[in-house]
């Protein structure tokens, strides 16, 4: 927005002195020619201070402006001094013409120079408002394109901006180069602006992104987005090769202008991230979207302060085994008392962290935490492993197994301490590295379990490639099981499997007596769920450790 009231606060003030200056010029000429019939035998001095006058146009007005102040300065000197200094002789008249000459090139020079600075001035401000690799109106292009249309007698009609952002841009660059995405930018511009009712205007406002501004009736602006959309979907062809750009399209529709160009640019552009969260080809503005991406940066922004100042912290639940009752292992599940905002729960936070490289500082920073406490437990008696929840971004970026070793070697723990939690959907881009890296680990003690399973990419093949040691049955289908013969019969089937291919099966979200029962009617192992204990700080922890096996539970649990 700055920008945008430099370009403007210049241009408005070159167009005032180009006003402001000609009746200055003019009186100041008007002045040299008085003193110069006013001082007789001293005039012709005064006569060369028409240079000042000459000048100051020559560089307002450029060479035209500058050689028409000279040629009426030299009629106006010859004109009004005194006619014994300009005598008839040939020397007097060579002066005269001397005097002339000087004056146009003066101002021609003068006005020359000026034009040349102004035609210079020009392609900077031109550069400044477009994008030098397409050539298309930027962003400050925009902003001004707002600004004009909100001081126009057009302001109160309807008008749409969107903001067209390409998702794939580095798959993209990386497979044809840096270039494809000018001449992308370039081609989706043209389908837009065919697409476009007349009078419309598209930008390049990003590297990713290009927008566009049209007056519309808001009965047309679904349509109008449809046939964007549909255009979009076209392939683009690069090096005569098809390719796909994956666009979305957020908009905002602006009546009256009532807030700043700036704010709604950025309206566009939180409504078309929105798109791409909400897996939504086109989505409209609406209020809360920016505060929302606020407040996901903010909360992003403040997670490692959050770890350093001991306000993230660990709460743990436990695991039973449904045969014994005794007590095998616990999982951690992370909370965050934020000082502002109160005790945060994972949902509010953890899946902000896995759409960002924060989530590999968290995975180290859980895994540490619950390695300590596990060690701590250790000495105390209890020797529980506790599971940790691996990000499928953990999985993909190498290195995973030097991070867990490393952090075993910190807290000076057994590695059979340490379980990791990995969701199928995880394992799916890339099994290869995955189950590379899962071996590595396994190898060396640490135990790997199968989280969720049962939801969305199941796959028993994955227990052929995969180190395995237990598969968690997502806790979906064992809360319908009462309800649902599907369910029960999905449970069924995954332990029948399971234990073929020699794995423990793990049932979560267990809370009822009922389905206590019935799980261990189908053979499965262990159980975890508030029918058996919630998530507990560490002293809760071992307060409900104790007093489970002072009970000597080998009973199914009673309902809470």
């Amino acid at each position: 927005m700055k920008t945008l009231q430099l370009y403007q606060g210049s241009s408005s003030y070159h167009r005032a002195i180009r006003i402001g200056l000609f009746p200055a010029a003019f009186f100041l000429c008007a002045i040299m020619v008085w003193l110069t019939h006013l001082f007789g035998d001293m005039g012709y001095a005064f006569a060369y201070a028409m240079l000042i006058p000459i000048s100051l146009a020559a560089f307002t007005y450029g060479v035209r402006g500058g050689l028409l102040f000279a040629f009426v300065s030299g009629i106006a000197v010859v004109l009004f001094l005194p006619l014994h200094l300009l005598g008839a002789t040939q020397t007097e008249l060579g002066n005269w013409l001397f005097l002339m000459a000087v004056f146009l090139l003066v101002g021609g020079l003068g006005g020359l120079a000026s034009d040349v600075i102004q035609d210079h001035l020009m392609r900077i401000r031109s550069l400044a408002r477009h994008d030098m690799a397409t050539g298309l109106p930027n962003v400050h292009a925009l902003l001004m394109a707002l600004e004009k249309l909100a001081r126009s007698k057009n302001c109160d009609a309807s008008h749409i901006l969107g903001v067209v952002t390409v998702y794939n841009s580095g798959e993209m660059s990386s497979a044809f180069g840096f270039s494809v995405m000018d001449q992308s930018m370039q081609k989706l511009a043209t389908c837009a602006t065919v697409c476009l009712p007349q009078g419309a205007a598209t930008f390049r406002i990003g590297s990713e992104q290009i927008g566009f501004l049209s007056q519309v009736r808001e009965s047309e602006i679904l349509t109008l987005l449809s046939r964007l959309n549909t255009s979009f979907r076209q392939p683009l062809i690069h090096q005569s090769q098809p390719i796909h750009a994956d666009t979305r399209i957020g908009y905002v529709v602006i009546s009256g202008f009532q807030e700043e160009p700036e704010s709604y640019l950025r309206k566009a552009q939180a409504a078309s991230l929105q798109a791409s969260q909400s897996g939504h080809d086109i989505s409209l503005y609406q209020s809360g979207i920016r505060n929302r991406a606020r407040d996901n940066l903010t909360i992003l922004g403040e997670l490692i302060g959050g770890m350093e100042r001991k306000e993230v912290f660990l709460h743990y639940q436990p695991k039973v085994s449904l045969h014994t009752g005794a007590v095998v292992g616990a999982e951690a599940l992370i909370r965050w008392q934020h000082p502002q905002r109160g005790l945060l729960p994972p949902a509010a936070f953890i899946q902000r962290a896995e759409q960002s490289t924060l989530i590999h500082a968290l995975t180290e920073f859980v895994i540490e935490n619950a390695l300590r406490q596990a060690v701590t437990w250790h000495a105390a008696g209890m020797e529980i492993p506790i599971a940790v929840n691996v990000s499928p971004r953990n999985l993909m970026q190498p290195g995973l197994y030097r991070m867990v070793l490393r952090s075993l070697a910190c807290c000076k723990a057994k590695s059979e301490l340490l379980e990791l939690e990995v969701t199928e959907g995880a394992m799916i881009s890339d099994i290869d590295m995955v189950a590379s890296e899962l071996h590595q680990l396994n190898d060396f003690g640490v135990k790997i379990a199968i989280d969720d399973f049962g939801t969305g990419y199941s796959s028993i093949n994955h227990l052929d490639r995969l180190p395995a040691s237990s598969l968690k049955i997502d806790q979906s289908f064992v809360r319908r099981m009462l309800s649902e013969d599907s369910s029960l019969d999905v449970v069924d089937a995954i332990v029948s499997v399971a234990h073929k291919k020699g794995v423990e099966i793990v049932a979560e979200g267990v809370e009822s007596q009922a389905v206590f029962d019935i799980l261990r009617e189908l053979g499965c192992d262990v159980a975890q769920g508030y029918a058996i204990g919630k998530p507990m700080p560490p002293e809760e922890f071992r307060n409900w450790y104790h007093n489970w096996n002072s009970i000597n539970f080998v009973q199914p649990v009673k309902s809470h």
